[in-house]
């Protein structure tokens, strides 16, 4: 936990941020996120399609056997790395989620079963949440068209 998110005294790794820092997080992952997805998403797209057209398209180097598995190869690694990015993308907005519901239930100063309640409803509303936008946000991967050689 940095500095600037520390209020006065010491403080342990293990204490929860202060509100300001954790929203401040917040903000600042899930823009971040927002951003860099969107980029990220943009890029390996494109890639991704103009991968497909050289599988697809009648040129020399895609009739090569060995050049039509590089191109394989690099569209999966693509799709691979998409995947794997906005997967970690993903776990820095619920990091940053968790830290500031957490540095909230420290700030309300509830009782040990209050607590337990809160972190109950937190679990279960966050997942009602995260299940349907993931599967509403989520798009299918980019399909790849296989020309089957006759021979």
């Amino acid at each position: 936990r940095a500095f600037a998110f520390v209020e006065e005294g010491e403080s342990s790794i293990y204490d929860p941020l202060p509100m300001r820092g954790a929203f401040i997080f917040l903000v600042l992952s899930v823009s971040v996120s927002v951003v860099v997805g969107a980029i990220i998403d943009n890029c390996l797209k494109v890639a991704a399609e103009h991968l497909s057209e050289l599988l697809t398209s009648s040129s020399e180097a895609a009739n090569n056997t060995l050049d039509k598995q590089a191109f394989t190869l690099l569209l999966k690694f693509c799709q691979t790395t998409m995947a794997a990015l906005i997967q970690a993308i993903s776990w820095l907005v619920g990091y940053a989620m968790h830290a500031f519901i957490e540095s909230l239930l420290a700030f309300t100063y509830a009782s040990r079963t209050s607590e337990v309640i809160m972190a109950g409803c937190y679990a279960i509303v966050s997942s009602l949440v995260a299940v349907p936008v993931t599967l509403w946000c989520a798009h299918p991967p980019p399909r790849v068209v296989e020309s089957r050689q006759t021979g």
